[in-house]
């Protein structure tokens, strides 16, 4: 099947990462995480004595800054295998001088936000997209 996003691909996992087309959603999908990712670091508080700036640089080191970063490609890589490098978590644990279950608890929280956003603002719309195409085509 070729790709939704009409950039006429062969659609197949790995496209998901590579299309063109789905560079702006995965920028939205980066700025969501990173974003809900410090109201949750605000919420602890050992994490919010050290500042929205601090957190934001501790989760854009980890993350990345934008879709294209190679640290974003590999979070998003492990993410959707619902899988985190190790030393991100203990990044996370050194960086905001947290215990490592806090660390392993807060990276879990990114995960999920991540899992989730990738699946409402992507997997979604791109699920309809085919049930249109198959429509189209005549497939039930």
């Amino acid at each position: 099947m070729k790709c939704v996003m009409n950039c006429n691909k062969k659609e197949n996992w790995n496209h998901l990462f590579e299309c063109q087309a789905y560079e702006l959603i995965w920028q939205k999908i980066l700025e969501i995480i990173t974003e809900k990712s410090i109201i949750i670091c605000l919420k602890q508080k050992q994490i919010k004595c050290q500042g929205e700036d601090f957190i934001r640089n501790v989760l854009q080191d980890i993350l990345g800054i934008t879709a294209r970063s190679e640290k974003f490609q590999k979070f998003q890589h492990l993410a959707l295998k619902v899988k985190v490098e190790t030393h991100l978590t203990i990044k996370l644990q050194k960086d905001f001088k947290i215990t490592l279950n806090e660390a392993q608890i807060l990276m879990a929280n990114i995960l999920i936000r991540f899992i989730l956003t990738f699946k409402e603002l992507l997997w979604k719309p791109k699920c309809e997209q085919i049930i249109l195409w198959e429509k189209r085509k005549g497939i039930t």
